[in-house]
C-alpha cells in the first residue's frame, strides 16, 4: 500500500496537467483507476478509442497516453465517452487534443453523454470539437467529413 500525508501534485503530459488526488489526511494513493480504454478496430479507416467507467485521476493519465498515441500515427478518430463519466477537470485534455489535432490537420469527433456534452457546451467547446449524442452518428460524421476532403 502506497501511502501519502498532502498530496497536491499533477502529471504532466503533452496534454497538460492530469489533476491528482489532493488530501490533507493520510490516504492511500490510487495506481489504478475503475476506467477502461480499448482501442477499437478500425471503422471505415477510422481509429475509435472508447472509454468505460469513470474517469478519475489516475484515468487521465491512461487518457492522454491513449490519445498521443492516436495522434503521433496522424489518424482520423473518435473518442467514444458515451460509457463513461467523464468530470469537467477533464476538459483541459479535451481542449487541448482540439488545439493539437487543429493545428495537425487531423480530424476527430467526440461522442459523450448529456452531462459531458453539456459543460462543452457551456465552456464553449462545442464550436472547437465535433460532438455527437452517439458512436455511431460520431463515425458517420466522420467519415462524411473524410470523403468530402478525399480528392475524387
Amino acid at each position: 500500500m502506497i501511502v501519502s500525508t498532502k498530496t497536491s501534485t499533477a502529471t504532466v503530459t503533452s496534454f497538460g496537467r492530469v489533476p491528482e488526488c489532493s488530501s490533507d489526511t493520510p490516504s492511500e494513493v490510487p495506481n489504478r483507476s475503475d476506467a477502461t480504454f480499448d482501442l477499437l478496430p478500425e471503422i471505415g479507416g477510422i481509429a475509435v478509442l472508447c472509454a468505460r467507467g469513470k474517469i478519475d485521476a489516475v484515468g487521465y493519465s491512461a487518457l492522454c497516453a491513449h490519445l498521443e498515441d492516436i495522434v503521433a500515427e496522424a489518424r482520423n478518430f473518435v473518442v467514444d465517452l458515451t460509457q463513461s463519466h467523464f468530470p469537467a477537470a477533464g476538459v483541459p485534455i479535451l481542449n487541448t487534443l482540439a488545439a493539437r489535432t487543429k493545428r495537425l490537420h487531423i480530424t476527430w469527433a467526440l461522442a459523450a453523454d448529456d452531462p459531458t456534452l453539456r459543460v462543452l457546451e457551456a465552456c464553449r467547446l462545442d464550436t472547437a470539437i465535433s460532438t455527437f449524442s452517439s458512436l455511431s452518428d460520431a463515425v458517420a460524421f466522420l467519415s462524411n467529413t473524410v470523403v468530402e476532403r478525399t480528392p475524387a
